[in-house]
Parts: structure tokens; C-alpha cells; sequence
């Protein structure tokens, strides 16, 4: 059913209180249905349903469908609405600085990977208005709530003793948003030192980025230029699916134009893998051993193969949200994903994981019908072949085994680039590295 945009005309009070709480649309994406129905990016979605777009809500709608989802031209101020229908995918949506916004982080109700988008997006400099909302949010409760007698050199101590490692690597950016240069390196010193004292030594690729990303901010700051090209050209190689660190670089070195392509894109898959299927959780069946090669003989023309590296998870938070989106995609178009291979290295019993008792998605992938196929790598081969750093990472081949993207599908970005790159004769003629 083609569905079009209808004018809507709304009080202004309503209109306020829904901007309190929207969302933006950071991109639409080319061949998309969100293209199709006409959204522009810098839209805000003000509700879905008549409710404010919370991540609860963005993952209702991406499974079950909508009624009515409300959107505003902020640039216009106009108000348009979709009717009932899928959810129009192919939009890339990011957290507004605003009200719900802020009481989230005071919470710490916010979603952490949303959260980096904002700076992934460009808008670093938002972060200056999330300052307070992050101090509360590392600051425990009674500090909180004798803040107000509490001096500010004995609050701001109470703040470096937190162990929030999530909460002050995004405070650091809050302090370099206001120029207070000495505090983000503090945030950034005490996060790194709790999380080596933790032991987590991974973390997701975000985090990493961040701190690179405030590192060539300071460089800048005090004139170092040099050096912040060096560093957000060492940063950029070792993130280069982080957006902002690629905007970041392209500004330093005047080449604004310029795109960073990670080296296997348009190239065969390098790790023709036979492996066991197994599942340590014993949510999906054991089988015969799954190959590259033969699973690449059944695709036909259009249709992709989905191969996402958890090393040594079995599963996490992100890739919860990943097939969140991955069961809506399929729905969408069933006959595009042929099958999807998950190649896990955790061997432990399935008490030991934290997700075990969470993983409540696969049974919604099964209902749904999603090819998903457990492959068992106890020596984290793939890591190695690959060289993964962040868990999960998502290949999409198509029939040829060629790489058309390495991005993940929780925001969608890979599978429409996907898409347009497996119709783009040029994709396959240039090579993207040069």
C-alpha cells in the first residue's frame, strides 16, 4: 500500500510538549519506504500512537506496525503525519537534546548507543546542555540529595569517585562542549582507570571513539593541529564505521568530501568458514556443519547472506537490538534475507552469561520464521581471520559472497547501503579503498 503525507495542524501547547520528548531523523536512506513516503532528515518525530517516541515505542512499532506516526519540518515548523501501516523504514533515528531526554540520563534510563549517536551525528556540541543530567547520574543518591550543601570541590570529587564508566566517558564530552578542557580529561582518566580495574577490556566500538574523538577536540583547542591530524587519522583506521570521527577527520585535514570505506567492502568474504552448529543456549538446534561455500550456492541474485561475529558472547545488549531490527527487515521483505549465520566462541554454560534468562527476541525470530543458524567457534577463529573489535559485528554478502556492507542493522544504515550497493554496477568495477 502506498501511503503519502497529510498536513496536520496542532495546537501549540501540544506541540510543545511532543518536542520535550521527540526524536530526529538523522538520515533516510535511498530505495527505502521512509524515501518513498517523502521524510526528510532533520524531521523530529514528535509521537508514535499518540505517545512520545521512546525506544520502547521505536521497537513496537518496528515489530507490530503503527496507527499514525506525527512528524515536524523544524525549519518550517510544519506538522505532518503517515496513517496506519509497517513502520516506514529506512530512517536513521537519534535522541533530541531535550526534556525527556535529560530527565532519562538523570535516571539512567537512557540508551547508551543512542546516546553516542548524538556526537556520531555531529552534534558534539548538544552535550553541553547534558552536563548536569550526567553528574547526577554518576553522583549517588544522597549526594544527590544534599547537593545542595555540599561545596563544589567536595561535589566534584564525589563525581571522579564514581565507577560509572558509560556515564563519565559522555560527562567528558559534556565538559569539552562547555571548553572545560581539565575536567573531560579527568572523566576520561577515571573511566579508563574503572574499567581496566573491572577488567573490561571490551567495550563497544562507541566508547573507544568517543575518547579518541575528545582527544583531537583538545588537540585542537590548544592549536596542536598536527597532532590532530595524527591522531584522528590513527582514530578514523581503527573506527571507521563511526561517523563522527570520520566527520571529525575530514574537517582536520580540509576534505570534507572525503569517505572511509572499511577494507573489505566489495571484496570476498575473507574466512571460508566450516563450522558446527551449536548452540550453548539451547535455543536453537544442533545440525550439520554450516559452510560458506555452500550456503553461498543456494542465494539467488538479490538475496543476502547475514553473518554477524559475537566472539566470545553468546549474546548482549546490542545484538538484542540488532535482531529487534533484523525480525522487522525480514518481515518487511522476507525474500531478501536468505539466511543469517551466527558464529559465537562462548562455550560456558548458559547460567554464566547474563543474557541467558533475557534472550527472549530469538523466540520472537523463530514465530517470525527467520533463517538463524548458531555456529559454534570455541577458538574464536573468526575473530582472528577478521579481526573483530566490536561485538556483534555484522557482514552482509550477497550471492557472490561480496561484502556489501559492515555496519550494523540496529539503526538499518548497513542493510539499505546494502541494498543500493548490490544494484550499483559501479560498486563492483571501483575499488572503494583507493
Amino acid at each position: 500500500m502506498f501511503r503519502t503525507l497529510t498536513a496536520e495542524t496542532w495546537p501549540l501547547p501540544l506541540i510543545t510538549k511532543s518536542r520535550s520528548s521527540c526524536r530526529e531523523i538523522a538520515a533516510v536512506f535511498q530505495g527505502s519506504p521512509a524515501e518513498a513516503i517523502g521524510l526528510m532528515p532533520g524531521w523530529l518525530i514528535l509521537q508514535i500512537d499518540g505517545l512520545a517516541p521512546s525506544d520502547d515505542a521505536l521497537a513496537r512499532s518496528k515489530r507490530d506496525g503503527i496507527n499514525m506516526v506525527a512528524f515536524q519540518n523544524p525549519e518550517t515548523e510544519e506538522i505532518w503525519s503517515i496513517p496506519a501501516g509497517t513502520w516506514p523504514h529506512g530512517i536513521k533515528v537519534i535522541p533530541c537534546v531535550n526534556d525527556g531526554l535529560i530527565t532519562d540520563v538523570k535516571s539512567s534510563n537512557a540508551d547508551f548507543q543512542a546516546l553516542h549517536a548524538i556526537w556520531n551525528h555531529g552534534d558534539w556540541v548538544e552535550f553541553a546542555k547534558l552536563k548536569d543530567a550526567f553528574e547526577t547520574a554518576v553522583l549517588p543518591l544522597w549526594a544527590n540529595l544534599i547537593g545542595r550543601f555540599m561545596d563544589s570541590a567536595h561535589r566534584q570529587a564525589r563525581i571522579f569517585a564514581s565507577e560509572d564508566i558509560n556515564n563519565l566517558v559522555l560527562l567528558a564530552l559534556s565538559y569539552k562542549a562547555l571548553g572545560q578542557d581539565d575536567l573531560a580529561r579527568q572523566a576520561i582518566d577515571t573511566a579508563e582507570y574503572n574499567r581496566e580495574k573491572q577488567g573490561m577490556h571490551r567495550m563497544p566500538s562507541q566508547y573507544f571513539g568517543l575518547i579518541w574523538f575528545i582527544d583531537v577536540l583538545m588537540k585542537l583547542g590548544i592549536g596542536a593541529s598536527e597532532e590532530a591530524l595524527e591522531m584522528a587519522e590513527t582514530a578514523v583506521a581503527g573506527y571507521p564505521e563511526l561517523n563522527g570521527l570520520r566527520r571529525l577527520y575530514a574537517s582536520v585535514s580540509n576534505r570534507e568530501g572525503l569517505i572511509f570505506w572499511s577494507p573489505l567492502l566489495g571484496k570476498p568474504f575473507p574466512y571460508a568458514y566450516r563450522l558446527p552448529q551449536h548452540d550453548p543456549f539451547a535455543t536453537w538446534p544442533d545440525g550439520p556443519p554450516v559452510s560458506l561455500p555452500d550456503t553461498l550456492e543456494t542465494l539467488q541474485k538479490g538475496q543476502f547472506l547475514l553473518v554477524y561475529c559475537l566472539g566470545e558472547y553468546r549474546t548482549n545488549g546490542p545484538f538484542q537490538q540488532e535482531l529487534e531490527n533484523l525480525i522487522a527487515l525480514y518481515q518487511l521483505d522476507p525474500d531478501k534475507i536468505a539466511d543469517v549465520h551466527v558464529i559465537t566462541a562462548y562455550n560456558k554454560d548458559p547460567e554464566n552469561s547474563f543474557w541467558w534468562d533475557k534472550n527472549q527476541v530469538e523466540a520472537q525470530l523463530k514465530s517470525t520464521g527467520v533463517p538463524y543458524r548458531v555456529l559454534s567457534d570455541p577458538q574464536d577463529s573468526a575473530t582472528a581471520q577478521l579481526k573483530v573489535e566490536a561485538y556483534p559485528t555484522l557482514y552482509i554478502l550477497n550471492h557472490e559472497g561480496i561484502v556489501l556492507s559492515v555496519e550494523g542493522l540496529a539503526e538499518e544504515d548497513g542493510y539499505w547501503q546494502a541494498i543500493g550497493r548490490n544494484q550499483d554496477p559501479a560498486f563492483f568495477q571501483d575499488d572503494p579503498t583507493d
